[in-house]
């Protein structure tokens, strides 16, 4: 491949030219500094993952956890409560390894879960909901 320099029109200099778009008229460098910001060739923003590859591991091992625990626990262990359960409430909350401790798990309906549990947190520390 043959190098063809020739005058650049930005810095006046003789230098291998750079083709884009079939125009010779500037350097790399030149051509670089003068190229508008929102051009064609910009990339564009890296998308932000939702999940990150670790916290995916941890929800595919606690996702089988949750369903042999509903499955072994099918009704609401709130107090006063008779529904089917289909949520987990982590008494001692979810960070780190506690996700996966099931003794603090608890078996809770749609109903008691946010309104019970969490609308009223003297009630819940009271009864052993909330540690």
């Amino acid at each position: 491949m043959e190098v063809k320099k020739k005058m650049c029109d930005g810095c006046n200099e003789l230098k291998r030219m750079w083709k884009r778009q079939g125009k010779e008229k500037f350097c790399k460098g030149c051509w670089y500094k003068m190229k508008p910001k929102t051009s064609s060739f910009t990339k564009p923003p890296k998308r932000i993952k939702p999940i990150s590859g670790k916290r995916a591991k941890q929800n595919a091992i606690y996702e089988v956890l949750k369903k042999a625990y509903l499955k072994s626990h099918p009704f609401c262990e709130v107090h006063d409560c008779k529904n089917e359960s289909d949520q987990i409430h982590h008494k001692n909350g979810r960070r780190g390894e506690r996700l996966y401790d099931d003794r603090f798990f608890m078996a809770c309906c749609g109903v008691c879960h946010p309104k019970r549990i969490h609308e009223n947190p003297d009630w819940s520390k009271e009864h052993g909901y909330l540690i």
